[in-house]
């Protein structure tokens, strides 16, 4: 099935410019389908129930008769393991839960922030809105790094993570500083709530403009066995290196994220579910980045949602179920600079010839019309005194004639 295309635009709202060269915004995504078949997202498709999989993971902890007495009210609200949805239900319009309506009331689970809703779906009430990826503050280039993400929901520490993996760091998708090295790209992304450090890989050429290409690699996928820094990003559920915590999606989901078929992860995950095949020209993930301007000529991200199945003792849907990472959905992003953007690198990487062209033909033109305005008074003078030498001898002419007849 699959795949279903959507269109997808950004644009920044509520703009605040501030005295400390910062701009405070908040961003507006909007997803227009472009499938081939209209009523495609009218697919019906058997996919896990994520309601009970996140409330097995709030209780894993509890204790044990808790646990169980939880399970038994529980069971009246969600007792399937799977379910069947429409892709549209499950993207963007939602589909009916009353769960998340009951543990949004229970006092004892306010902590976990469920959110108000009467349906629930991966993507709902993101499509039109500014609710979903919070407040940013980004730098505008005068005394500040442009593009540098400085606070997040006015926070420079994200809450979902500990250490160095908290800090509100990077910058988002459409700037990056300037002069940029052969090291790693922070790329911050507030559906994560951290930064994502991409790896310099090689040198590519896009629409004739050389770009340096970064690349999701260990150092986003890593657990911390090879990146020591990269082990806070656990967030409390370390597994093998290859998928990278992504808690803050939806509630408390035991979601973690990938690349599709866990390309470049270890192999723990393929052994786990029939039918992967990763490929490193359909799965991996770049950006392209202009290193001079900083300008992102292409990029192509894919990633995959996981949702962690694990045994819970006392809870009855997932007492005997074995420990596995089941693979949702993956998507595909895709942009490549293009039109106006494109002739203004083009032409802002040439500025300094285009600038010096232009001096040297103001010099050129400079010394035309000096040498034009001396040639043209030099003329002028040589046409003077030769007009005042004809009156001269106009006059003298004529009084010698006077002279003789007087004589």
């Amino acid at each position: 099935m699959g795949p279903y295309e959507f269109q997808q635009k950004e644009e920044k709202a509520n703009l605040t410019w501030n005295s400390n060269d910062t701009v405070t915004f908040m961003t507006r995504q909007f997803w227009f389908y472009q499938g081939k078949r209209k009523d495609s997202l009218q697919d019906r498709i058997v996919t896990m129930n994520p309601i009970p999989l996140v409330v097995s993971y709030i209780v894993r902890n509890w204790n044990y008769y808790l646990r169980k007495s939880f399970s038994m009210g529980f069971s009246a609200f969600a007792n399937q393991f799977y379910m069947t949805q429409t892709v549209g239900s499950l993207l963007f319009d939602g589909y009916p839960e009353p769960w998340i309506k009951v543990g949004a009331t229970l006092p004892f689970l306010s902590q976990y922030n469920f959110p108000h809703w009467d349906r629930y779906a991966y993507f709902y009430k993101r499509n039109g809105t500014t609710e979903y990826n919070g407040v940013l503050n980004m730098g505008t280039g005068k005394t500040t790094k442009l593009g540098e993400i400085y606070y997040w929901n006015y926070q420079k520490k994200a809450p979902h993570y500990d250490d160095l993996c908290g800090q509100i760091t990077g910058s988002r998708q459409q700037l990056f500083p300037r002069n940029l090295q052969k090291t790693f790209l922070s790329y911050f992304l507030p559906d994560f709530g951290r930064p994502l450090k991409l790896d310099f890989e090689k040198i590519e050429t896009v629409n004739n403009i050389l770009g340096y290409k970064f690349v999701i690699g260990e150092r986003v996928l890593d657990n911390g066995t090879r990146y020591p820094e990269s082990q806070c990003s656990c967030n409390g559920e370390c597994v093998p290196s290859g998928t990278f915590n992504a808690t803050s999606l939806s509630c408390s989901l035991p979601a973690f994220l990938s690349l599709p078929h866990f390309y470049k992860a270890d192999p723990y995950y393929i052994n786990l579910v029939e039918g992967l095949k990763p490929e490193a020209n359909k799965h991996d993930s770049f950006m392209i980045v202009e290193p001079t301007t900083g300008v992102p000529l292409k990029a192509h991200f894919t990633l995959q949602f996981n949702l962690l199945v694990q045994p819970v003792p006392g809870v009855s849907l997932f007492e005997n179920a074995p420990k596995f990472f089941l693979p949702v959905w993956w998507a595909v992003y895709s942009y490549e600079v293009q039109g106006l953007l494109l002739f203004v690198v083009k032409s802002l990487l040439s500025l300094h010839v285009i600038l010096k062209l232009t001096g040297v033909c103001m010099i050129v033109v400079g010394i035309f019309i000096l040498v034009t305005t001396v040639s043209k008074r030099i003329t002028y003078l040589r046409q003077k005194y030769r007009k005042l030498d004809l009156i001269g001898e106009q006059e003298i002419v004529p009084s010698l004639l006077y002279t003789e007849e007087t004589i």
